[in-house]
């Protein structure tokens, strides 16, 4: 009994670190694999299109994997988790966001946005089951 107490409250301590370092690894591997991609079927990826792609896809996944991993080592309450989870993705999204504005970097901005909308289609996904509880 008190094991499962401590494997529970492990769980809840250890939530959102895991959400951060597997989302972390998740845009690592997307970015480098597009990169690695595109760079052998000849492509700059320093060009606009190429860029955009590599950008959009490896943001969205870095935020689904948020909250998608961090719904998943909670051990209970997983419809709120994920919504928590996707609330934190926005309110860091935003406050990241804010800076790039002032300095116009726009593939800051488009990051932003790009792990928001991630975040948002796993939170729009996963209480109605189309993803696994």
């Amino acid at each position: 009994m008190a094991s499962k107490k401590w494997l529970v409250a492990l769980r809840w301590i250890t939530f959102i670190p895991a959400a951060f370092i597997c989302a972390w690894l998740a845009w690592l591997v997307v970015f480098y694999l597009n990169q690695l991609t595109m760079s052998m079927r000849g492509m700059d990826t320093n060009d606009f299109l190429p860029r955009l792609t590599v950008e959009v896809l490896s943001h969205s996944v870095m935020g689904g994997v948020f909250v998608y991993i961090g719904s998943h080592v909670a051990p209970n309450h997983r419809k709120v988790v994920t919504y928590l989870l996707t609330a934190f993705i926005l309110l860091i999204a935003g406050f990241l966001a804010f800076p790039a504005v002032i300095q116009r970097d726009w593939w800051a901005i488009l990051g932003s946005i790009a792990v928001s909308s991630g975040a948002g289609v796993v939170a729009y996904q996963y209480p109605n089951g189309e993803i696994d509880n």
